[in-house]
């Protein structure tokens, strides 16, 4: 509304020049965002400058009455379902509030625990299980070619694995080789495809949750094979060292956390006896986190990604695993539209400025329901998935 009241008073300035342009300055107006009071009074305004025939009005009423489409698109890959591994890719739709399977976007192959990187049109599966064997390996969805295709492997095979990207290159810390929990890093430069071993983390970690910030990585909690832990590891690639900087409130295993302006947002896990609902922040510079909101919805190994203003937490497990979505805008958490599987040990990411975000939302099938949030579904699904941090046998000392 407050568009067509500047236009208003443009166009009364000088009416007579600038009637000329009304008729392709007011499909600026986004129509469907109005109320019928609203959308009454611009009729009335569009009578007295006499674009009062037919044609004119339905010019008017057809413009810009779709609601706009996103260029940033919010995805979930794979998971542990009901019956094990899953490949499922599904995208947020905003306006139509539902999730949207993607089955152009999805591999052939099922995974959960693994991690998800973006860069460019690139969106990287890294490591992870399938319910017998732990990967090593790396696929790459090309957004443009829409085709997947395997990549150099790791060092090391890693599941529980935590991961993000710093100035194109992607760092991947800890996690279990099937075997044992691991303190080993190494970073992957994509225009060599090739990987490097880095200095390993102060901790062995599996489980961890991982996010960069200034140019640096963050990994929080995790489990060593014995203990759950409180401790954040800082990474600083320039120097190659690990140190650690913070503790958290509580123990973490199987959490998840997502970075806002100046401070990383640390949600859910399990402390070695409950699932959480608890979030701290902690901010650049400080070695202690604040307490914030908890989730409505105890969790662990649940997705989180930060769209707009919004953190969204996703999925997860709490004795079945859970097909919940909550979001948080700094001071609230709310429920919206639930995925359509229920889903732990899956990720989410942002595909940012995506090249074709209509193609790829016109590719889905609907697999969730119309619900507005607060109306959304709450059963959860029994699963046969093997309790956090105990897929692998508890082990001594890793390399």
């Amino acid at each position: 509304m407050d568009v067509w009241i500047l236009l208003k008073r443009w166009i009364l300035i000088d009416r007579k020049k600038r009637m000329p342009f009304c008729r392709q300055l007011v499909k600026s107006i986004r129509y469907n965002l109005l109320n019928d009071k609203q959308k009454d009074e611009i009729k009335k305004d569009l009578i007295r400058f006499k674009m009062n025939n037919i044609d004119d009005q339905n010019i008017v009423w057809s413009m810009n009455t779709e609601k706009r489409i996103h260029r940033d698109l919010l995805i979930t890959i794979g998971g542990w379902e009901k019956s094990g591994p899953s490949n499922i890719v599904e995208v947020l739709d905003i306006n139509a509030n539902k999730w949207r399977r993607v089955e152009t976007f999805e591999d052939n192959r099922r995974i959960a625990y693994h991690e998800c990187i973006v860069i460019s049109n690139k969106l990287y599966v890294i490591g992870g299980f399938e319910g017998s064997q732990y990967f090593n390996t790396v696929r790459c969805y090309d957004g443009e070619t829409k085709k997947w295709h395997e990549l150099a492997p790791m060092h090391h095979a890693r599941c529980y694995i935590s991961a993000c990207e710093i100035n194109g290159t992607i760092i991947v810390a800890g996690g279990s080789d099937g075997r044992l929990r691991l303190r080993t890093a190494e970073v992957y430069d994509a225009r060599k495809n090739q990987w490097t071993k880095i200095r390993n983390m102060v901790q062995r970690r599996s489980d961890a949750a991982a996010c960069a910030m200034g140019g640096k990585m963050y990994v929080a909690g995790g489990y060593t094979g014995e203990t759950v832990l409180q401790t954040v590891e800082m990474y600083i690639p320039e120097m190659d060292i690990w140190t650690e900087i913070a503790h958290m409130s509580t123990p973490r295993s199987g959490l998840a956390c997502a970075v806002g302006t100046d401070f990383i947002l640390i949600a859910g896990g399990f402390d070695g006896m409950n699932r959480l609902s608890s979030a701290e922040i902690l901010r650049i510079g400080s070695a202690h986190t604040v307490s914030v909101e908890p989730m409505p919805i105890a969790r662990s190994n649940f997705a989180m990604c930060k769209m707009g203003n919004y953190f969204y937490a996703i999925g997860g497990y709490n004795t079945t695993v859970t097909k919940t979505v909550v979001r948080f805008d700094g001071k609230k958490w709310e429920r919206i539209c639930d995925i359509s599987v229920p889903r732990s040990a899956l990720r989410a990411v942002l595909l940012k400025a995506w090249s074709d975000p209509i193609q790829l939302l016109s590719d889905t099938s609907v697999n969730s329901k119309d619900t507005h949030h607060s109306l959304c579904d709450t059963d959860s699904s029994k699963s046969k998935e093997t309790d956090n941090s105990k897929i692998t046998a508890v082990n001594n000392d890793s390399d």
